[in-house]
């Protein structure tokens, strides 16, 4: 236990919100160098960006981004 709560469930939350941080900063490349991209690119980015964009309800429904 640390700070009330298991450590695996502190992982979870910290890797949560290193998911998100990754959706937005791959969201803000994406449209910074959207004119340089190829087609498979944009599908990579967009794809992960879709895929972080469904996680942060779900995370939020399970308490993993949660104080």
């Amino acid at each position: 236990m640390l700070i009330g709560r298991p450590v695996a469930w502190l992982v979870l939350q910290f890797l949560a919100v290193a998911a998100v941080v990754a959706t937005v900063a791959t969201a803000l490349s994406w449209r910074r160098h959207r004119r340089d991209l190829t087609y498979s690119d944009r599908l990579r980015l967009g794809l992960l960006t879709v895929g972080g964009l469904v996680f942060l309800p779900w995370a939020t429904y399970w308490g993993l981004l949660m104080p």
